[in-house]
Parts: C-alpha cells; structure tokens; sequence
C-alpha cells in the first residue's frame, strides 16, 4: 500500500497471496455447528478460567500475584454511555509530536500518559459546558502489549486495562500525575499476569461473542469494560510515507464505537506529528469538533507549565591577533 520512497519499483506478490480468495459467508446452522465443535474441544485449563471468571464477576479483573490489588473505582455514568444509533459521525486533528515530547520530559511521565491527559483534560472541559461532568473521574480503556523478549517478532499480544483520567482534578499537572501513577499500577498488574474480560472473550467462539455484545444493556456493558471510553495510540513512521508518488501528509485513524461507548478516541504518531481521530455517535455529541479544539488548548496549557526553551548559543572562537610588522 505504501512506501518510504516516492518513485519506489513495484513489489512482487507471493502467487499464493495473489490467488487468495475470500471464503464463502456461513450460513446460521454452519455458525451453530462450528460453535458446539469449538466447545467440545475447549481444554480443562480454559473451562476453569471461564468458571473463575464468570464467579468473580466479569467486570473485576483478577490477580493471583497480587493479594494487596485494590479494587478499581467505578465508571460515572455519562450522556454518550448509552444506546449507540447507526449513524457515525468523525472530527480529527494533528499536534507537534516534539511539543508533547516536551511535556512528557518535564513531568518525567511517557508519551501515552500526556495523550491521556490531553484528551482526559479535552473531555472535562466539554463536560463542564454542559453541565454533565460527573463528580468521580472518567475512565479510559487502553492497550497493554504483553509481548517479552522470547516471542516472534511479527506477534502481537495486546490486552487492555482502565485507568483513570483524573477528570475530578482541577490541576492540569496534578492530574497527568494521577494519569501516571494509575497507568504504571495498570500495566505492572496486566502484565504480572491479571485476567478479565479480553482474556475472557479470546476464547469464546464468535457466535457467544455476538449474542453476548446483542444482549448486553448499555450500561452493564461499561460497567463490563470498567471503562467510559476506549483511546488507541498506536506508532507508525517517524519518516514520511508515500502512496503511489503521492505523499502521506496525514494519517487520521478512524476506529468504531459500540453499545455503552459513543465515543472512541484513536491516535497515530506520524512523520513528526500525533493525528487523533474521534469517532462519535452523532446524536450524543452536538459540537464534537470542540473535543479537538480543547485537546489542542490543553496541550498549549501544559506547555505553559514547562520551562522556556533555552536559546542554543554557538559559541565562537576569539580572534588571534595578528603578529606585529616588523620594522
């Protein structure tokens, strides 16, 4: 699809890729017998991880290795946690990958942690002028890869944990701080081994999956998730890309909303910059543009926070007088 060079030669495809062609869609009874085999193959190991799971309640995440885990707070309810409708509708924008670099040194914190205070901070603002910002924070799912230094290189062991957006602090830097803090907790624990409901749905069979997502309320379904919303930073080239000649001057990601989440916030970092894509439920969100427009004003009221750039001097040799004529 794309490539780092403009004029770049065509690439051979595999004859085997090539010739691939899509299976045919099965039909309900297909999708039902394929269902009953998967389940009868399923191993000792996973039905007890089913069984523990469903006792302890899918909405609480379980740690064998960590007997002090205190127990997360819960999800505020909120105006786009509901019913989602059919229609989409989708609101984008870039910020200097460096400025929020700058950001991340001064409060000794990582990229994502800035990307969740920006959007946390984007959120309460726009809350705030409905008169809708719910006394307890918001929460956010976000990704956690799992992946150590023994496993393939093209694998991809992902799971998800929700943290906090300290939507309930006034501070700007107080709240990246409790961003941080409850991120580090998030990950260490996913990463110690926890279990919830990611690990949970890798090994149902399509068919439980959808009649579990057709089936569940909007509001058990965040409650499920332990999270407001879902935000997806993903990395991609720090080098421009190009496309048949032309080049990538944006990559704008565009994800999908569900039932109990009318809001879904994805970002990119490309070519030196950070491009956000919100996805929306168009009846929740009447202004939806102005959740860039904050995500933009937070940044510059972070940077506010950090200290001037120093001025780079170049420092200049002195001039060697010259020799004095001789008489």
């Amino acid at each position: 699809m794309s490539d780092f060079r403009p004029n770049a030669k065509p690439k051979k495809i595999d004859p085997e890729i090539a010739s691939a062609r899509p299976g045919e869609v099965p039909d309900s009874w297909q999708v039902y017998t394929n269902t009953v085999t998967h389940l009868s193959r399923f191993p000792l190991k996973a039905g007890r991880e089913i069984g523990s799971v469903i006792q302890s309640g899918i909405s609480k995440r379980i740690s064998a290795r960590n007997k002090d885990k205190t127990e997360k707070p819960p999800c505020p309810p909120t105006f786009f946690n509901g019913e989602v409708g059919r229609d989409r509708g989708f609101v984008f924008g870039s910020l200097p990958l460096d400025e929020i670099k700058r950001v991340k040194n001064h409060f000794d914190v990582t990229v994502n942690d800035v990307i969740l205070a920006l959007v946390g901070t984007s959120m309460r603002e726009y809350m705030l002028s409905l008169g809708n910002l719910p006394e307890i924070s918001l929460r956010a799912n976000i990704a956690v890869s799992l992946r150590t230094e023994e496993d393939d290189g093209f694998s991809n062991k992902v799971t998800q944990t929700p943290v906090t957006l300290a939507t309930d602090e006034l501070d700007p830097g107080t709240r990246l701080r409790a961003i941080h803090e409850e991120s580090e907790s998030a990950k260490q624990l996913a990463r110690s081994g926890g279990k919830g409901l990611v690990e949970f749905l890798h090994i149902l069979p399509p068919l439980l999956i959808t009649a579990m997502v057709n089936n569940t309320p909007p509001e058990q379904a965040t409650a499920m998730m332990g999270a407001n919303f879902v935000i997806s930073n993903v990395r991609a080239s720090d080098k421009p890309m190009y496309i048949a000649g032309a080049r990538m001057a944006t990559m704008y990601p565009m994800s999908i909303i569900m039932s109990g989440m009318g809001i879904n916030v994805t970002c990119v970092s490309y070519a030196g910059n950070v491009d956000f894509g919100v996805t929306i439920d168009p009846d929740m969100f009447a202004e939806p543009w102005s959740i860039i427009d904050g995500m933009e004003q937070a940044l510059s009221d972070y940077l506010a926070l950090c200290p001037a750039k120093k001025s780079r001097r170049v420092k200049t040799r002195p001039r060697r007088k010259a020799p004095a004529k001789k008489r």
